[in-house]
């Protein structure tokens, strides 16, 4: 169970990346009909959403900001078939979120039902709608996000902007896991439950898929998020910097055009444009910087001990070695508080079991699996200036050896980028690992 995790983890990463890079696409399902209990379910479930989601700081503080935006008022939550690589998406256009019926299905355990017949179930049912709004909440906070960037920014967010600006996902996925961190707090089960495969639910992986990511490192969460979605031109997807310049090309094109035709009508509609596309970049700059360094180093911190502790009470040793050392790593040297000490019993507790898992069990595990773990051994104990077991320098050489043809070879004949560059850091790594031991630099 230890190293199946880590496997499912990646996997559900994958997929929210290719999910919320899809959103941009929202107009190839955008439906044509309405449904009689569109509105009525539309109501209750934005009732009920909000009531789960102000229950918690993150969520009162964004429906404060939301609320002020007179658009919002307006804002529908409809229930649409959509293609399956989609959960939600929030369509600037019609102003309105939607969830995808056919995850609504796979969550409640029932095939072929129609829109119409969701929607009237739902709308009737209110333990129903409970039991959805408690797991989806996170990501429907997601795409309120896009909303209230719609409503902000409009020429960024607006059913004509060139392509939906990728630091919009830095500002949707921070306030996600902000709140999902606080709905964790709020149920300390959960995270062990859904690490330990005791539970699953789309919306709950794919939130937990998110919040895995974290690093003590902002610039190195939000280059995550930037790397993933400008990859392919075909996810819709620019930048800020991009996109107003642009803008001014437009402008100056049309200067050009108006010398020639005596008109500078369109002109000065264009330079008017460009400056609030430069008017709306340079707010939202601001608010984005402020938004993270006012809130990224305590909540990357606390996140990553919530992480690391829950990782070793479900057996995911990779996990909170991982978690655990990067928070370890930032102590101050001689910090002897409470919550330094726990957090430093807790890392070599990560430690000692990991190192206790693979001598009773590595002989048992999948070679890629067994380096993996190793490496998360190996590069905690250096971050944590723990010596490295000395009885497993053998297995770790020949599990690297091992691994290290296998990743290498998958790295040349993966088609999916993602692996592919999965597969080649690590295969980068054991070979550079390889030339030296881990606190035995003479070792063979």
């Amino acid at each position: 169970m230890l190293l199946s995790r880590p496997c499912q983890i990646l996997y559900n990463i994958r997929m929210r990346q290719t999910l919320l890079a899809l959103l941009a696409l929202f107009s190839l399902c955008r439906p044509a009909a309405a449904y009689r209990y569109d509105d009525p379910l539309s109501a209750k479930l934005l009732r009920e959403f909000r009531a789960v989601i102000e229950a918690r700081p993150s969520g009162r503080e964004f429906f404060s900001r939301l609320d002020a935006r007179p658009e919002s008022e307006g804002l529908r939550l409809l229930l649409r078939r959509a293609p399956a690589e989609r959960l939600a998406w929030y369509d600037p256009v019609g102003n309105a979120v939607y969830f995808n019926t056919r995850h609504m299905q796979e969550f409640f355990a029932v095939k072929g039902y129609r829109d119409s017949r969701m929607i009237e179930i739902l709308n009737a049912g209110k333990p129903a709608r409970a039991e959805f709004v408690g797991r989806a909440d996170a990501l429907f906070l997601h795409e309120l996000v896009h909303a209230l960037q719609s409503y902000l920014y409009p020429r960024y967010r607006a059913g004509a902007a060139d392509a939906n600006p990728v630091e919009f996902e830095y500002e949707a996925y921070f306030t996600e896991d902000l709140y999902f961190h606080e709905k964790l707090a709020d149920s300390p089960g959960l995270l062990r439950a859904f690490l330990r495969g005791e539970e699953q639910d789309v919306y709950t992986s794919h939130s937990l898929a998110g919040y895995i990511e974290l690093s003590l490192d902002a610039d190195r969460y939000r280059e995550y998020i930037r790397s993933r979605y400008l990859r392919d031109e075909a996810m819709g997807y620019t930048e800020l910097a991009g996109a107003e310049a642009r803008a001014r090309a437009r402008a100056e094109g049309g200067r050009i055009a108006a010398l020639a035709t005596g008109d500078d009508a369109e002109y000065e509609a264009g330079r008017r444009a460009a400056a609030e596309s430069a008017k709306e970049k340079a707010a939202y700059d601001r608010f984005l910087e402020n938004f993270y360094s006012s809130r990224w180093p305590s909540f990357s911190a606390e996140a990553l001990l919530t992480l690391g502790s829950a990782g070793l009470e479900a057996g995911d040793y990779i996990l909170a070695l991982d978690c655990l050392a990067q928070a370890e790593e930032t102590l101050p040297p001689g910090e002897r508080s409470p919550a330094a000490r726990e957090l430093r019993t807790k890392g070599a507790l990560a430690i000692l079991e990991a190192a206790a898992h693979v001598r009773d069990k590595g002989s048992g595990l999948p070679v890629s699996d067994l380096a993996l773990l190793l490496r998360s051994l190996e590069e905690a104990s250096a971050r944590t200036r723990r010596p490295f077991p000395a009885d497993l320098l053998p297995v770790r050489r020949s599990a690297y050896l091992k691994a290290l043809k296998s990743f290498s070879r998958l790295a040349s004949s993966a088609r999916d980028p993602e692996k592919r560059a999965f597969y080649r850091e690590n295969a980068d790594y054991l070979s550079a690992a390889l030339g030296t031991a881990p606190g035995a630099p003479d070792s063979p």
